[in-house]
């Protein structure tokens, strides 16, 4: 009895930290919505080395469609743009001398559909494959009644 409590426990733990994982995986999505977590893994130069943006710079929301960057010193503005550029994220940086802003576009289905392939894994494809598969069954059963 006392094994299974310790398989069922351990279990437990595998899937928080799963489903710790997906939420994060899941927060970095271009969805068409301003979400700061975009910019997580973009680094800038700072004195020679690479650090993380939200170490040199505030990043906010004001809307939906608007990230705002604001430096904490002026002369890193380009090294920001420059990092952003260099990224994968796919927006343009508008610099005003004093903010960068990035407008988010809304997302085409193309663009959507190709944003989320190219992250997909084979276990990714499987779970995607399956739940069109499950769908599919689903709206054959709303069908026959």
């Amino acid at each position: 009895m006392a094994d299974t409590k310790q398989q069922v426990k351990a279990a437990e733990e595998k899937m928080t930290f799963a489903i710790e994982y997906l939420d994060e995986q899941l927060a970095h999505i271009r969805a068409g919505k301003a979400n700061p977590k975009i910019l997580d893994g973009i680094k800038v130069m700072y004195y020679g080395s690479p650090v993380p943006l939200t170490n040199v710079a505030s990043v906010n929301t004001p809307d939906a469609k608007t990230i705002i960057i604001t430096p904490w010193e002026k002369p890193l503005i380009k090294d920001i743009e420059k990092a952003i550029m260099n990224s994968e994220i796919g927006i343009t940086p508008e610099n005003n001398g004093e903010i960068i802003r990035l407008g988010i576009p809304p997302l085409t289905e193309a663009v959507s559909y190709t944003h989320l392939r190219a992250h997909e894994t084979p276990e990714h494809l499987v779970c995607r494959l399956l739940l069109e598969k499950k769908k599919q069954t689903q709206k054959k059963k709303k069908k026959k009644k």
